[in-house]
Protein backbone atom coordinates (compact mmCIF):
# COMPACT_ATOMS: atom_id res chain seq x y z
CA UNK A 1 0.00 0.00 0.00
CA UNK A 2 2.79 2.16 -0.90
CA UNK A 3 4.19 2.46 3.16
CA UNK A 4 7.73 1.80 3.57
CA UNK A 5 8.31 -0.57 6.00
CA UNK A 6 11.26 -2.74 8.19
CA UNK A 7 11.90 -6.11 8.57
CA UNK A 8 12.06 -7.06 12.30
CA UNK A 9 14.54 -9.91 12.89
CA UNK A 10 14.93 -11.84 16.01
CA UNK A 11 18.51 -13.63 16.48
CA UNK A 12 19.81 -15.60 19.36
CA UNK A 13 23.50 -16.59 19.72
CA UNK A 14 24.90 -18.95 22.13
CA UNK A 15 28.07 -19.97 23.45
CA UNK A 16 31.45 -19.02 21.55
CA UNK A 17 28.94 -19.70 18.52
CA UNK A 18 25.75 -20.95 17.47
CA UNK A 19 23.72 -18.40 15.68
CA UNK A 20 19.65 -19.10 15.33
CA UNK A 21 17.11 -16.55 13.04
CA UNK A 22 13.74 -17.12 14.74
CA UNK A 23 10.98 -17.76 12.23
CA UNK A 24 8.36 -15.07 13.51
CA UNK A 25 9.07 -11.77 11.49
CA UNK A 26 7.82 -8.72 12.19
CA UNK A 27 7.11 -6.38 9.56
CA UNK A 28 7.18 -2.70 10.93
CA UNK A 29 5.54 -0.18 8.79
CA UNK A 30 5.43 3.29 8.71
CA UNK A 31 1.99 4.94 9.47
CA UNK A 32 1.31 7.18 6.17
CA UNK A 33 2.05 6.34 2.77
CA UNK A 34 5.26 7.17 1.45
CA UNK A 35 5.81 10.77 0.09
CA UNK A 36 8.36 12.02 -2.14
CA UNK A 37 7.05 15.46 -2.65
CA UNK A 38 10.24 17.41 -4.08
CA UNK A 39 8.25 20.89 -3.77
CA UNK A 40 9.00 20.36 0.23
CA UNK A 41 11.42 23.32 0.96
CA UNK A 42 12.18 23.42 4.36
CA UNK A 43 12.16 20.87 7.34
CA UNK A 44 9.68 22.25 9.14
CA UNK A 45 6.93 21.20 6.20
CA UNK A 46 8.39 17.75 6.36
CA UNK A 47 6.47 15.18 7.04
CA UNK A 48 8.50 12.42 8.71
CA UNK A 49 5.49 9.84 9.91
CA UNK A 50 5.75 8.41 6.15
CA UNK A 51 9.53 7.81 6.07
CA UNK A 52 10.42 6.61 9.43
CA UNK A 53 9.79 2.81 10.04
CA UNK A 54 9.88 3.15 13.89
CA UNK A 55 7.08 1.63 16.11
CA UNK A 56 7.96 4.03 19.18
CA UNK A 57 7.76 7.43 16.92
CA UNK A 58 4.12 6.19 15.12
CA UNK A 59 2.75 5.88 18.35
CA UNK A 60 4.55 8.32 20.64
CA UNK A 61 1.58 11.02 19.83
CA UNK A 62 -1.20 8.40 21.26
CA UNK A 63 -1.71 7.66 24.86
CA UNK A 64 -2.59 3.97 24.69
CA UNK A 65 -5.25 4.92 27.60
CA UNK A 66 -7.04 7.79 26.40
CA UNK A 67 -7.33 7.09 22.79
CA UNK A 68 -7.02 3.55 23.24
CA UNK A 69 -9.01 2.67 19.84
CA UNK A 70 -7.14 5.05 17.82
CA UNK A 71 -3.85 3.71 19.68
CA UNK A 72 -4.94 -0.24 18.39
CA UNK A 73 -5.85 1.06 15.03
CA UNK A 74 -2.05 2.53 14.51
CA UNK A 75 -0.88 -0.41 16.53
CA UNK A 76 -2.18 -2.73 13.99
CA UNK A 77 -1.31 -1.06 10.67
CA UNK A 78 2.38 -0.44 11.75
CA UNK A 79 3.36 -3.79 13.28
CA UNK A 80 2.31 -7.08 11.29
CA UNK A 81 3.51 -10.86 11.14
CA UNK A 82 5.88 -11.04 8.42
CA UNK A 83 4.49 -14.71 7.07
CA UNK A 84 0.97 -12.95 7.00
CA UNK A 85 2.24 -10.20 4.51
CA UNK A 86 -0.14 -10.12 0.96
CA UNK A 87 2.88 -11.72 -0.82
CA UNK A 88 2.91 -15.18 -2.18
CA UNK A 89 4.44 -18.28 -0.21
CA UNK A 90 7.54 -18.24 -2.83
CA UNK A 91 8.50 -14.82 -2.30
CA UNK A 92 8.03 -14.94 1.42
CA UNK A 93 10.61 -18.09 1.59
CA UNK A 94 13.08 -15.90 -0.99
CA UNK A 95 13.20 -13.25 1.57
CA UNK A 96 13.61 -15.66 4.75
CA UNK A 97 16.13 -17.41 2.70
CA UNK A 98 18.12 -14.20 2.22
CA UNK A 99 17.73 -13.09 5.66
CA UNK A 100 19.17 -16.28 7.22
CA UNK A 101 22.16 -16.30 5.00
CA UNK A 102 22.90 -13.11 5.68
CA UNK A 103 22.85 -13.22 9.64
CA UNK A 104 24.87 -16.24 8.86
CA UNK A 105 27.63 -14.16 7.36
CA UNK A 106 27.45 -11.28 9.37
CA UNK A 107 28.50 -13.35 12.19
CA UNK A 108 30.79 -15.57 10.32
CA UNK A 109 32.62 -11.57 9.77
CA UNK A 110 32.03 -11.11 13.33
CA UNK A 111 33.75 -13.91 15.23
CA UNK A 112 37.06 -13.04 13.55
CA UNK A 113 36.62 -9.63 15.24
CA UNK A 114 37.50 -10.35 19.03
CA UNK A 115 37.50 -6.59 19.71
CA UNK A 116 34.18 -5.47 18.25
CA UNK A 117 32.27 -9.18 19.22
CA UNK A 118 33.11 -11.71 22.15
CA UNK A 119 30.92 -14.84 22.42
CA UNK A 120 30.89 -16.55 25.48
CA UNK A 121 30.63 -20.14 26.35
CA UNK A 122 27.72 -20.87 28.40
CA UNK A 123 26.13 -17.49 27.75
CA UNK A 124 23.43 -16.49 25.13
CA UNK A 125 22.33 -12.86 23.94
CA UNK A 126 19.63 -12.01 21.89
CA UNK A 127 19.48 -9.62 19.36
CA UNK A 128 17.15 -7.20 16.86
CA UNK A 129 18.33 -7.56 13.22
CA UNK A 130 16.43 -5.24 10.47
CA UNK A 131 16.05 -5.68 7.11
CA UNK A 132 14.87 -3.35 4.50
CA UNK A 133 13.71 -5.10 1.12
CA UNK A 134 13.98 -3.81 -2.39
CA UNK A 135 10.64 -3.98 -4.73
CA UNK A 136 12.70 -6.68 -6.43
CA UNK A 137 12.62 -8.74 -3.37
CA UNK A 138 15.92 -8.64 -2.64
CA UNK A 139 16.89 -7.90 1.36
CA UNK A 140 19.36 -5.71 2.35
CA UNK A 141 20.74 -5.45 6.21
CA UNK A 142 19.89 -2.28 8.09
CA UNK A 143 21.51 -2.53 11.46
CA UNK A 144 21.90 -4.58 14.70
CA UNK A 145 20.17 -3.87 18.06
CA UNK A 146 22.04 -5.49 21.10
CA UNK A 147 18.86 -4.22 22.96
CA UNK A 148 15.92 -5.19 20.71
CA UNK A 149 12.57 -3.35 22.10
CA UNK A 150 10.44 -6.59 22.85
CA UNK A 151 7.74 -4.01 23.05
CA UNK A 152 7.40 -3.51 19.67
CA UNK A 153 5.61 -6.17 18.72
CA UNK A 154 1.84 -4.53 19.99
CA UNK A 155 -0.31 -6.09 22.61
CA UNK A 156 -1.84 -8.49 19.41
CA UNK A 157 1.58 -10.29 19.07
CA UNK A 158 2.67 -10.73 22.44
CA UNK A 159 2.57 -14.72 21.64
CA UNK A 160 5.16 -13.95 19.30
CA UNK A 161 7.90 -12.79 22.05
CA UNK A 162 6.13 -15.68 24.30
CA UNK A 163 7.36 -18.25 21.46
CA UNK A 164 10.67 -16.38 21.24
CA UNK A 165 11.58 -17.11 24.96
CA UNK A 166 10.64 -20.28 25.08
CA UNK A 167 12.39 -21.13 22.14
CA UNK A 168 15.10 -19.68 23.49
CA UNK A 169 15.05 -21.48 26.99
CA UNK A 170 15.09 -25.07 24.91
CA UNK A 171 18.07 -24.25 22.94
CA UNK A 172 20.02 -22.76 25.96
CA UNK A 173 18.92 -24.11 29.02
CA UNK A 174 17.31 -27.41 28.48
CA UNK A 175 20.35 -29.37 28.21
CA UNK A 176 21.71 -28.15 31.80
CA UNK A 177 18.53 -29.04 33.96
CA UNK A 178 16.82 -32.87 33.99
CA UNK A 179 13.28 -31.59 33.51
CA UNK A 180 11.97 -32.18 30.24
CA UNK A 181 11.73 -29.87 27.78
CA UNK A 182 10.16 -26.57 27.80
CA UNK A 183 9.53 -26.79 23.97
CA UNK A 184 10.69 -28.34 20.74
CA UNK A 185 12.33 -25.51 19.32
CA UNK A 186 11.04 -25.63 15.30
CA UNK A 187 11.16 -21.72 15.18
CA UNK A 188 14.59 -21.40 15.15
CA UNK A 189 16.86 -21.64 12.20
CA UNK A 190 20.31 -22.87 12.53
CA UNK A 191 22.60 -20.30 10.44
CA UNK A 192 25.80 -19.94 11.89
Amino acid sequence: NNRKFHLRVYVLAIGALKVYVYHDILALFSRDRYNNDSSLSSVENFDLKCHITNTCFQLEHLDKNNNSNEFKKVEDECVKRFWELELDKAKLDLIFNQIKDCTGRIFECLICEPTVFQPLENAFELFGFDYLVDQNFNCFFLESNAFPDFKQTGDNLNSLIDCLFYQTISLTCDEFFDLGKVCDPTKMSLVY
